[in-house]
């Protein structure tokens, strides 16, 4: 009889653990999102936060990188974050075309390739591989 006793109290505890480490993770979450929406440099950007036993995982897109090195500083100095894992994205928009690629016309070869700098690069990474 005693030794279920034992397991009773072994398993209430338990339980009492994992609550506490749940709204301890509830807590740590809200306090590491208001963190980065305080930061000026963060607060217009899609930062998703998610934290499990005190190991936060940061999601989303940020403008640069400086940023997401940012929101991983920001979300380590709240009390309660054992380690930050940062998976947010820089966004990457793609550079303007250049003006002479769009007057570049395939009527007319003495001008030219009409390959984009960007396409050689990439044939010749091929081809040098």
């Amino acid at each position: 009889m005693r030794f279920g006793k034992w397991i009773a109290i072994a398993a209430v505890a338990g339980m009492t653990f994992a609550c506490n480490s749940e709204r301890h993770d509830a807590a740590v979450n809200q306090a590491v999102m208001a963190k980065l929406s305080e930061d000026p440099q963060l607060a217009r950007n899609s930062v998703n936060v998610e934290t499990q036993h005190g190991h936060v995982t940061l999601t989303g897109q940020v403008m640069t990188e400086d940023q997401r090195q940012i929101a991983a500083q920001r979300a380590q100095e709240v009390s309660g974050v054992k380690q930050v894992t940062n998976h947010i994205q820089v966004a990457v928009s793609s550079p303007p075309p250049s003006a002479t690629a769009r007057h570049r016309s395939p009527a007319h070869p003495s001008r030219g390739p009409t390959t984009s700098p960007t396409a050689a690069r990439r044939v010749r990474s091929r081809s040098e591989s």
